[in-house]
């Protein structure tokens, strides 16, 4: 199998400083694809990172005036990729220089034998001296979570480091506001994509995470993150939750018949939780249904009109700003 064109996209805040690592690293020529283009998204930016990417010779480059958040970048960028620039492959991967760009190729060769929609790379978190033990642990509890929710089995369910077809990139549609790549795989396990995995190693840290403040608050937002998912993808396990602390809160009533509290508690919660997973349910049900009509309503489109749609600033392809000229 082979394919005209494939797009790399960097989502980037503030990463002039790495960003000609990151680039140089990237395969400019894979067997099987004609074309290799680098795609930067630069979500805000206060160092010129889109200027840097410019000077570097980066083919396209989209701007964004305010930061939005990764989540939401990486979903602009992939929206460009494939409706934009008419990408057959899009590779997504940090602008840090943390994944190592020769795995590029075995990823996209993984898509191109045809059994993956979407494939990870996995790091070995036990090979990431700089990553504590209570980040690790975190990261393998968050990805056993995940695992259960979607069915695969992975042990970096948090890698950025992705590669999509174009026909997985159209079906997904990012909700989360921090961060895609947990959403991603238990979505790709309701709308039928395959997920394969290729290992991969990671270079020597340039910087500090972006993404995380601090221990604490990755634990917070990972938890908060976890439930998004199972509001949006499982919300029958709302019902099977509510169901068993409805039975926990109804055995007293066996042993004190007179502590009625309890049965009406336990009555409550569980009528509660019903409730509450039945209407999540159907809006999850709805949102499929416009996401199918939207597939098909999306309009062909030149790179110019999609990024105005995107609410791009500009547009730079091959160092022209083709929104301002």
């Amino acid at each position: 199998m082979s394919v005209k064109k494939l797009i790399i996209q960097i989502p980037c805040k503030d990463e002039a400083e790495t960003l000609a690592q990151t680039i140089a690293e990237i395969p400019r020529k894979i067997s099987g694809v004609e074309k290799v283009e680098i795609l930067v998204v630069d979500d805000g930016s206060s160092d010129q990172t889109a200027q840097k990417a410019v000077a570097l010779g980066v083919e396209h480059v989209l701007r964004f005036a305010t930061n939005r958040g990764l989540a939401r970048n990486f979903d602009s960028g992939l929206r460009f990729a494939v409706f934009g620039l008419e990408a057959d492959l899009v590779v997504n991967t940090d602008g840090d220089n943390q994944y190592r760009g020769s795995y590029i190729k075995d990823m996209v060769e993984a898509l191109l034998e045809g059994h993956y929609g979407m494939v990870v790379g996995q790091r070995d978190l036990n090979d990431m001296a700089h990553f504590s033990l209570l980040k690790k642990a975190i990261i393998k509890a968050g990805s056993k979570v995940i695992g259960i929710l979607s069915g695969f089995s992975i042990t970096d369910a948090p890698s950025g480091f992705r590669a999509f077809s174009r026909q997985a990139a159209m079906r997904l549609t990012i909700l989360s506001q921090y961060t895609y790549t947990m959403e991603t795989l238990v979505q790709a396990k309701s709308k039928g994509i395959r997920v394969g995995f290729v290992p991969v190693k990671t270079n020597s840290p340039l910087r500090s995470s972006h993404l995380m403040k601090s221990i604490l608050d990755y634990l917070i937002r990972t938890f908060i993150s976890l439930i998004v998912i199972i509001l949006l993808y499982r919300p029958e396990l709302v019902f099977w939750l509510t169901s068993i602390l409805s039975l926990l809160l109804a055995i007293p009533v066996f042993f004190f018949p007179h502590a009625s509290f309890y049965g009406l508690a336990a009555v409550m919660f569980f009528l509660s939780g019903l409730f509450f997973s039945v209407l999540s349910k159907m809006l999850v049900t709805h949102r499929i249904v416009q996401e199918e009509q939207l597939l098909w309503m999306t309009p062909s489109m030149s790179a110019s009109a999609c990024a105005v749609r995107l609410g791009a600033a500009n547009y730079y392809h091959q160092g022209r700003d083709l929104l301002h000229e």
